[in-house]
């Protein structure tokens, strides 16, 4: 049982069942793509033992499997029923699972509709413990969509919530037993609507009417009602964070997580918060400000050479590359991110915890340091550039700055020049910048 890098997996923790020994075919006959797909070079052979009856290839069976505490060996799921919704893998045998554990559900079959990537939503189809029930408006009454989504966020993460819940009387079956998928009825257009709700769908308040027109200006479609469902309607988890900040604006309080409860605006707007919108100073911060806990990690360390805890990028520059350009980026760069200003004193060198971080008043932004090696070889320029690199990363200055670093290499009209940008980690961190 081997991880997604070919590491085995301890005891209950799920992974991937490979086979491989004597007993292993060699491959596909006449398939030499799904052969190199499926049987690989095995990373625990030793080559130097090899003899000609050895198959050194293991067999990549596609079963997640675990050993149990006891010893037994467990088969979870097949690993090719993974689909990728919003940007997460997901294993839909996971979440029938957990509906099936619900008292009122006999069994659950989850599937994907939708083509592409935008608009693909689970729709879960349930088969009630008393199937006499399933069609009546009865059990949807008992147990809505609301409930049940309630009920997983118990269990499972947000974004493995189906987007629809369809009642079914029985789940169609294949003449072996297993669930048939194609014989499953298409979901509805829209969600089953949960709450009371007018005829029209219309918004009948002020929070529905500013919630309205905010899906409208971010979601692909014409018209958008009260009791319509977020995700079938191409919502994603990044049009979410959007749908938020746009709500925030308008004065409502609502988190990600709700919109993936409460995925209608019906639903949405008895859980929406309405205040006063927080305006945010854009005037540059000053003064001090406690450290974070990784600046307090950092300072812990008591590192012999500090100034050198940095990270940096390099980039080749297009052709008709500005300067000027880069500078004036730069600055405007360097005057909203108020943390590239930070400068750092020991207030009581005797002691780790004596570290404090202020605001540097002084607003000039870093200089671009250009560097023409042009005239040299190629294998000179880059000796050159490593050790102007390594003086970059190593120039920084906690007292007085700067934390940031910034060199421009012309390498010649056969090269393209280089961008080199090096910060101190106590500024900018690996996941706040992107490139």
């Amino acid at each position: 049982m081997l991880d997604a890098d070919l590491k085995p997996v301890p005891a209950v923790i799920p992974g991937e069942l490979y086979i491989g020994g004597a007993g292993v075919a060699r491959g596909y006959l006449n398939q030499p793509k799904l052969t190199a797909e499926r049987f690989i070079p095995n990373p625990f052979y030793d080559i130097r033992q090899r003899s000609e009856s050895d198959n050194f290839h293991l067999y990549k069976t596609g079963d997640r499997v675990r050993y149990r505490a006891d010893g037994a060996l467990e088969y979870l799921n097949r690993l090719d029923q993974q689909v990728k919704i919003r940007g997460f893998r997901i294993e839909p045998g996971e979440i029938a699972a957990a509906l099936e554990s619900h008292p009122a559900i006999q069994q659950v079959a989850v599937v994907v509709y939708g083509e592409g990537a935008d608009q693909k939503r689970l729709v879960a189809y349930l088969e009630a413990v008393n199937p006499d029930t399933a069609n009546s408006d009865a059990i949807e009454q008992t147990v809505s969509a609301l409930d049940l989504r309630r009920f997983l966020l118990e269990k499972l993460p947000d974004y493995m919530v189906p987007a629809q819940f369809v009642w079914i009387e029985a789940l169609p079956l294949t003449a072996n037993g297993k669930v048939d998928k194609r014989a499953l009825p298409a979901p509805l257009t829209t969600s089953r609507q949960d709450t009371q709700q007018s005829s029209d769908g219309m918004p009948q308040t002020l929070i529905e009417e500013t919630l309205v027109d905010i899906f409208s200006s971010l979601l692909p479609v014409e018209s958008v009602g009260i009791h319509d469902n977020f995700f079938e309607m191409g919502g994603d988890s990044i049009l979410a964070m959007q749908i938020v900040s746009r709500a925030s604006q308008a004065g409502l309080t609502i988190s990600p997580k709700q919109l993936f409860q409460y995925q209608t605006i019906a639903e949405l707007s008895a859980v929406a918060e309405q205040g006063t919108q927080t305006i945010i100073s854009q005037e540059p911060a000053t003064g001090t400000v406690p450290l974070t806990p990784i600046q307090h990690w950092f300072f812990e360390q008591a590192l012999a050479e500090p100034e050198h805890f940095n990270q940096s990028v390099r980039l080749a520059l297009p052709d008709g590359f500005s300067q000027e350009a880069l500078e004036v980026a730069i600055a405007h760069l360097y005057r909203h991110h108020d943390a590239l200003r930070l400068r750092f004193h020991n207030a009581d060198e005797s002691q780790r915890e004596g570290w404090q971080q202020a605001y540097s008043e002084d607003m000039t932004p870093p200089a671009v340091n250009r560097f023409d090696f042009s005239q040299l070889s190629e294998a000179e320029q880059e000796s050159v550039i490593a050790q102007q690199i390594q003086s970059l990363q190593s120039g920084f200055n906690l007292q007085s700055g700067p934390l940031v670093n910034i060199g421009i290499f012309e390498l010649g009209s056969t090269r393209p020049a280089q961008l080199i940008i090096a910060n101190h980690h106590l500024v900018i961190d690996g996941v706040s910048r992107s490139v």
